[in-house]
Parts: C-alpha cells; sequence; structure tokens
C-alpha cells in the first residue's frame, strides 16, 4: 500500500515503488523524501513534518543523533550506528521496548550531490528477523539504483 503525500512525477512514483519493492520488500516501512519536505515515496509510512526535519537533522552532531534518536510515526530508535560521511551516509538503530526478538529497527540513508539541489533521504524500517547487517545493504543497493545520476 502506497501512500504519495505531495506531488511528483508518477513516472517516478512507479518506479520508486518498484525498486522497493525489488529491494526492500523485507522493510515493513519505507519513506523517500527530499531536504525540501516533498516526499516522493512512501510505504505504511505516515511522517510528519517535524519527523522528516528529525530525520535530516540526524547527520549533523553525533551527539544530538544519539540523543535524539531515529523519530518516525511517533516511534523512537535508539541510534546505534552513527556513520554521516563518505559515499553512504548512514544513521541506524532499534527500538528498545521489550525484548530483542520484537524489537524494530531503523536506517537512514542520505544521497546528495553537486548536481541535486536538496538531498535525497531515504529511511526503512524492519522487524525481527530482519537485522541490519542484511537491510542496511539492501538500503544502499536500493538507493544507488534509484538514483544513479547522482
Amino acid at each position: 500500500m502506497q501512500h504519495i503525500r505531495q506531488h511528483a512525477d508518477q513516472a517516478q512514483i512507479n518506479r520508486l515503488a518498484d525498486l522497493a519493492e525489488q529491494y526492500l520488500r523485507d522493510g515493513s516501512r519505507v519513506l523517500i523524501f527530499t531536504g525540501n519536505g516533498q516526499v516522493l515515496f512512501s510505504k505504511a509510512c505516515q511522517a510528519s513534518m517535524a519527523e522528516l526535519q528529525s530525520l535530516q537533522s540526524l547527520f549533523g552532531a553525533r551527539e544530538d543523533a544519539l540523543r535524539t534518536g531515529i523519530l518516525l510515526d511517533n516511534k523512537r530508535y535508539e541510534v546505534h550506528r552513527y556513520h554521516p560521511e563518505g559515499p553512504d551516509p548512514l544513521v541506524y538503530g532499534r527500538t528498545m521496548i521489550g525484548d530483542t526478538e520484537s524489537s524494530e529497527g531503523a536506517a537512514v540513508h542520505m544521497l546528495s550531490s553537486h548536481q541535486a539541489q536538496s538531498p535525497i533521504f531515504s529511511v526503512v524500517t524492519y522487524e525481527m528477523p530482519n537485522i541490519s547487517a542484511r537491510i542496511v545493504s539492501q538500503l544502499v543497493q536500493f538507493v544507488h539504483t534509484a538514483f544513479p545520476q547522482m
């Protein structure tokens, strides 16, 4: 089920939906948006503008990312990996409520280039038995396939 909140080219939406299904099918929620707050694609996710801004701020100061955590759909994920630099800036973590088997993970990737006016953020959440080692790799593959020109 898809939910598109703002205008985007329908062909682009369809392409992102197909690629998300191919690369991120094990994710429970998927969100792709620009640094300007334009949602390009959303699957089972209703992020508020405040959450979009919070997701963007994860790539600032490490201490702030650890303190704030990843906020999405009124849920907080504790940041346990913070890699804001390099070719694939990533921040990811898990919920810390209940036992490990019922926890949920979230990963955020930021893609920016000199060609783009605004970075593109890709977010995926995932439930056990999926783990970050697998899902983060799939997220990076998705981003490189969906946005090869950047």
